[in-house]
């Protein structure tokens, strides 16, 4: 059984809370009877594994799938089967014998009505505007008719089913005069996985009262699939796996002491849709990390069965559902919803945005809705496997590329550097100097005579003539003369070297390049941290003017690499002539860092999202924790399991973190290295800067600190230089273990005592490192 662990670690104003998570654990000469005191579960010992024991008899193992549910295909793996009448799906796991299915048909929801009934046999929901109020419908939903004046029930929607090779295709038509949409749904099995598809073409809205002023009528907002898909009340060994941050656990208990329901957009909010008014800005004490793999899992028996969900297409516009138990019904339930129009604020004058009415965008979403679901069985069933499934999927997809983690003689540290930002002039923006390019040399060099011998270096200047952040030479750092000098002493040094830029936000007023709202105004951010807190956002269809611009600038001085920042915001809807859909942006993006590597140019990304993996040379802000909400059991390396073998991963920047020896051994936990941003000068001359929000960063300030941080995290993390993470076990209260490719492990404690492993001491606050 699962059972919650008292330890709460503190991680800036967010508690953490560690959770014994039992699937199989790989054992390596550990006493784990010690460490469990026989009492923490109810476990079998086989060779050098423990299982916990789970009453199989509970569970969903070989149960008899009822009669209203037809086999349409199997392959040998998998059975798929459909009941028509709600277009629900079963899949039996040959592997296995276990069943999932979009309900539980051995629930009898006696005593609940069709509003609560209806949503959770049905296979297919439509989320809706009814004119312009949100409301929902789901494909069992019945309605009122009056024909030839007398009055009749019937179902709001119908289908007609044909068989196809690996499954069936579902006509789904909501025939209701009111409604008038209908779609395919294509249900497979290919190649051992189940494959729902909804072509972008078979969607059509056929009301001839739409946008008809007077008239009712309703228009399509999101599709859902199969929303109660592997839905449970609760399970004893199992679990929710979301891709929250670096990865996140969310129990399924009988009783949740917290119950939580969250929507979150799949590569954070669509700009496109937003209103640029600060009225429309949401404040929270902590942001939400952002969704950047468009996953998610659930684990119904630890080390037997569980299954991954990956949106395939269509993850531009998805969101990931998650409710509690007690929420809404007795069901835990997670899925995607996908977004095909949204609601906008629509300005009525130029001068005054309080001046506005809702619209509705006309034109649906343009993309083909596709959906994997991959089927764990035995040791794969854990998140660990799950992570590594979608690690294959994205292998077998070429979106992850080859391994290009470099070799470093012990823990490399990145240091970027500010050389030039913007501030407030008397009429208008001008540029602050920071660090000079010699000073930059200097720091380099007292960084090189304190120990650090593997560094590598970036530099962000602010390009006043292009309104961003771009590669530019300033006489007042030195000039051309001093940047070479700089160059030549990385080059001499061994310090590879990238030129920090980003092709997404602009800081001019004005600019045709800047992206708009379906309301046709600028798209705009706001970063309140920032001096200059709203930026313009530029439309993706000119980032390969930008990258041809880099080329020419940086192959002039041999610079072989490059910081790409501001991708974890241009996946958005905007309105130029027509409307530019999100994907059409994703397609421009890759055809951009494509281009930059055939023109040899390494692309360094900060917070890249999952499409973008195959571009990743090194992976900058890794997140080393999760939103860490107090309904989630633990923060995971969900991420670093995934691409950490592939990329060297580095942290976000490291001078301001406030839980020093709980970051810094999540770090050695999770296998990221540490990174920090520096300057020649004061943080006080950034104070009205864009790098307001950089107050500490002078190398003789920060030196001891970087120096105890480097004494703590380096034996650790020198030791997983080049590996992938192959496997990561919570051991106990506070101490976790991770295991590489190499079969090297790490175990660490988080606690404020030493833990006895075997005859091994893992003292407090601290790791070990089994070779």
């Amino acid at each position: 059984m699962m059972k919650k662990l008292m330890l709460f670690l503190v991680i800036p104003s967010v508690i953490f809370g560690v959770f014994a998570l039992s699937r199989i654990v790989s054992a390596k000469e550990i006493d784990y009877d010690v460490l469990y005191g026989n009492s923490l579960h109810d476990v079998d010992y086989i060779g050098n594994t423990y299982i916990e024991t789970v009453d199989k008899d509970l569970m969903n193992y070989n149960v008899v799938i009822p009669p209203s549910f037809v086999l349409m295909s199997e392959d040998d793996t998998l059975q798929l089967y459909l009941e028509e009448e709600t277009l629900a799906i079963a899949v039996r796991v040959k592997a296995n014998g276990y069943v999932y299915s979009s309900y539980n048909f051995n629930d009898s929801f006696a005593g609940k009505g069709a509003s609560v009934v209806n949503p959770i046999k049905s296979g297919v929901v439509l989320d809706l505007y009814k004119e312009s109020t949100p409301t929902s419908q789901s494909y069992l939903d019945e309605k009122e008719v009056f024909i030839d004046g007398v009055s009749t029930v019937s179902q709001i929607a119908k289908s007609v089913i044909t068989p196809t090779l690996n499954g069936f295709k579902a006509a789904i038509d909501f025939d209701n005069p009111e409604l008038m949409i209908k779609f395919d749904l294509y249900v497979e099995i290919i190649q051992g996985e189940l494959v729902v598809n909804i072509p972008n073409d078979s969607i059509i809205e056929y009301n001839p009262n739409l946008w008809v002023t007077g008239e009712e009528y309703y228009s399509l907002r999101n599709i859902v699939l199969f929303p109660y898909f592997g839905s449970t009340k609760s399970v004893n060994d199992g679990y929710v796996v979301i891709p929250d941050g670096s990865g996140a656990l969310i129990s399924l208990e009988a009783s949740p002491d917290i119950k939580a329901s969250f929507t979150l957009d799949v590569y954070g909010d669509d700009l496109g849709y937003s209103s640029p008014a600060f009225r429309t800005r949401a404040l929270s004490v902590k942001d939400v990390a952002r969704i950047t793999m468009p996953i998610y899992g659930m684990v119904h028996d630890v080390g037997n069965t569980g299954f991954l969900v990956i949106s395939e297409s269509g993850a531009n516009y998805g969101l990931l559902n998650f409710k509690s138990a007690g929420i809404i019904n007795d069901y835990y339930n997670t899925y995607f919803s996908y977004r095909y129009r949204e609601s906008y604020e629509q300005y009525q004058s130029r001068a005054n945005e309080d001046q506005y009415r809702i619209s509705l965008q006309e034109e649906l979403d343009q993309y083909d809705l596709t959906q994997k679901y991959v089927f764990l069985s035995g040791e794969e069933a854990s998140y660990v496997g799950m992570a590594k499934a979608y690690q294959n999927y994205l292998l077998d997809s070429n979106q992850l590329g080859d391994k290009r983690r470099s070799i470093y003689s012990e823990t490399p540290t990145k240091i970027d550097f500010i050389g030039a930002e913007i501030t407030n002039g008397i009429l208008s923006s001008k540029t602050q100097e920071v660090t000079t390019y010699n000073e930059i040399v200097e720091i380099l060099k007292e960084l090189k005579n304190d120990g650090y011998s593997e560094l590598i270096g970036s530099l962000k200047t602010y390009n006043m003539s292009k309104d961003s952040y771009r590669f530019d030479i300033y006489r007042q750092l030195g000039g051309k003369s001093d940047f070479e000098n700089m160059l030549k002493y990385m080059a001499d040094n061994d310090i590879p070297f990238s030129y920090y830029s980003d092709y997404v936000r602009s800081y001019a007023d004005y600019s045709k390049m800047h992206a708009q709202t379906l309301s046709k105004r600028s798209i705009y951010y706001i970063e309140l941290s920032w001096m200059f807190y709203a930026h313009n956002t530029v439309s993706a269809k000119y980032y390969m003017d930008f990258a041809k611009d880099d080329v020419d600038e940086l192959s002039k001085y041999n610079i072989n690499s490059i910081a790409l920042a501001g991708f974890d915001r241009s996946i958005f809807t905007s309105y130029k002539n027509r409307v530019i859909f999100s994907n059409e942006n994703m397609d421009l993006i890759m055809e951009t860092l494509a281009y930059l590597n055939e023109q040899e140019i390494h692309t360094n990304l900060y917070l890249p999202d999952a499409y973008l993996y195959q571009y990743v040379d090194e992976y900058y802000d890794a997140p080393i924790g999760s939103s860490e909400f107090s309904f989630q059991a633990a923060t995971i390396p969900f991420l670093q399991l995934v691409v950490g073998g592939y990329m060297d991963m580095y942290s976000p920047y490291l001078n301001f973190v406030s839980d020093e020896t709980t970051s810094l051994l999540r770090m050695v936990e999770f296998g990221v290295f540490p990174s920090y941003v520096l300057t020649g000068s004061s943080p006080y001359v950034l104070k009205n800067t864009n790098s307001s929000n950089v107050y500490i960063s002078e190398y003789s300030v920060l030196s001891r600190r970087i120096g105890d941080y480097y004494n703590l995290i380096n034996e650790g993390l020198t030791a997983t230089i080049g590996l992938e993470m192959t496997d990561h076990t919570f051991l106990a209260e506070g101490v976790s273990m991770v295991e590489y490719d190499n079969s090297t492990q790490i175990i660490i404690n988080y606690n404020t005592v030493d833990v006895t492993i075997g005859s091994i001491i893992v003292p407090s606050q601290g790791y070990v490192v089994i070779p």
